[in-house]
């Protein structure tokens, strides 16, 4: 994927329609997922936007904090962000599950949280990427 930041913002769009697909086909824990990967995905692309390289990690507390720096406002969110986080390892890895991810509610709520950061970030990008 390049190194444009409007890339990675229309792939985590994707990812969002994607779990909004999912969760009405009932595949919830994949739509835990694919909320983890647009907001992951969206992080990235706020970093590029910043001219700065990603760190090469799924953790998006870790993203957020190197974004934050930059001056990407999102303090409230770290909550959500830190359970998203979760889902990257619990939704591929069933030696890491610690809660059970088919589940519509904790489905929802993952989608729910990715939209909402979604729009901060996508607020504080600049001018051109917002339409």
């Amino acid at each position: 994927m390049p190194n444009n930041y409007q890339a990675w913002r229309k792939k985590s769009e994707e990812n969002l329609k994607w779990a909004d697909d999912n969760l009405k086909a009932g595949n919830f824990p994949l739509v835990c997922y694919l909320a983890q990967q647009a907001v992951e995905l969206l992080l990235k692309g706020y970093l590029y936007s910043q001219n700065k390289i990603p760190p090469k990690t799924h953790q998006l507390i870790r993203l957020a904090k190197f974004s934050e720096k930059l001056g990407l406002k999102i303090k409230g969110l770290l909550p959500k962000l830190a359970v998203l986080s979760e889902y990257y390892l619990e939704s591929r890895y069933p030696d890491q599950l610690n809660v059970d991810l088919n589940d519509r509610r904790i489905a929802v709520e993952a989608l729910e949280a990715a939209r909402k950061i979604y729009k901060e970030i996508v607020r504080q990008l600049p001018k051109e990427a917002q339409s």
